[in-house]
């Protein structure tokens, strides 16, 4: 088992393979999907960032996940964390057949203890489009705090940030959200 991927109670995390780029081709170009992260990429655009995507993992030892379903291994979606001007980012991309099931949710927390446990990191951050309120409320749901906007890719993007310290008092406190997901899904 690779120790540099999520883990979490109702999905299975892998790093990607060839054979995944159709799918995650679709998702990225799924207009509902990209509504706030760009608009939906061209067939042309979305393989070059699946390169992109490989090319990470070779780079970093890390990177976006294909995420699925523990239970039938059908695809969810996309994410992880990759490196964005020198610090891991926090990112996700789930097919709207998974929406509305608290799965954006136990992607960002999986996502988040496997930066700070596995690879270390001593900050995590994000950037959602303002207009996204359903993402920056994952975002507060995880413990990652709102500090400020940004005019970033045409669009204002609210920036947020959770540290290593940050996570760890959350955890001592009790705020364990990916313990308390396990037990309500056993």
């Amino acid at each position: 088992m690779d120790d540099r991927l999520p883990r979490s109670p109702r999905l299975l995390y892998r790093r990607p393979a060839v054979a995944d780029e159709e799918k995650v081709r679709d998702l990225r170009q799924d207009p509902e999907v990209m509504r706030y992260v760009g608009g939906p990429l061209t067939s042309r655009s979305a393989a070059e960032r699946f390169s992109h995507d490989l090319a990470h993992w070779d780079e970093h030892g890390y990177g976006k996940c294909v995420v699925l379903d523990r239970d039938t291994e059908s695809f969810v979606g996309l994410c992880g964390l990759q490196e964005f001007e020198g610090e891991p980012d926090l990112g996700y991309l789930l097919a709207p057949q998974w929406w509305g099931r608290g799965l954006a949710t136990e992607i960002a927390a999986a996502s988040l203890r496997c930066g700070f446990e596995d690879l270390h990191a001593p900050l995590v951050r994000a950037l959602v489009q303002a207009a996204n309120l359903a993402s920056q409320r994952v975002l507060g749901k995880v413990g990652m705090r709102y500090l400020g906007d940004r005019f970033l890719w045409g669009e204002r993007q609210r920036r947020y940030a959770i540290t290593a310290g940050e996570w760890d008092a959350r955890r001592a406190e009790g705020s364990d959200l990916l313990a308390d997901l396990d037990a309500r899904w056993r």
